[in-house]
């Protein structure tokens, strides 16, 4: 069965009805914008933050903690990009479970993937 369809059987007749969803069954461009605006704002606000910080740590602590500051950054934004990856990997296999009805692979998908984060994240905090 499709999933933006729905079987309703009916004594001996059967209806195919629209599966209410919007993500399914609205515009594109419409629903590409209703999703990509939180991401835009958070974006925004993340670079308003450094923005700020980066002010108060050069003006409170001096050039020098500014400097080490910006020297980290790339790293910060390797890390942030690599759990992006694996988030988003993880959100379309789960997806793709559900969607052929296995909940039982859903979990254990999720389940190695908080695993598999937890131990990186261990990793990453012991080497840096």
């Amino acid at each position: 069965m499709n999933s933006a369809e729905l079987t309703l059987e009916i004594g001996s007749s059967t209806k195919q009805i629209q599966n209410i969803n919007p993500l399914l069954s609205g515009a594109i461009p419409e629903q590409f914008i209703k999703l990509a605006l939180p991401i835009i704002i958070a974006l925004m606000i993340n670079g308003l933050y450094s923005f700020v910080d980066a002010i108060f740590i050069t003006r409170g602590v001096g050039i020098n903690a500014m400097a080490s500051v910006s020297a980290v950054f790339p790293i910060n934004m390797i890390i942030i990009s690599i759990s992006a990856m694996l988030g988003s990997g993880m959100a379309a296999i789960i997806s793709q479970r559900l969607d052929a009805g296995d909940k039982q692979g859903a979990d254990h998908v999720f389940s190695c993937s908080l695993l598999f984060a937890t131990v990186i994240g261990f990793s990453v905090s012991l080497l840096i």
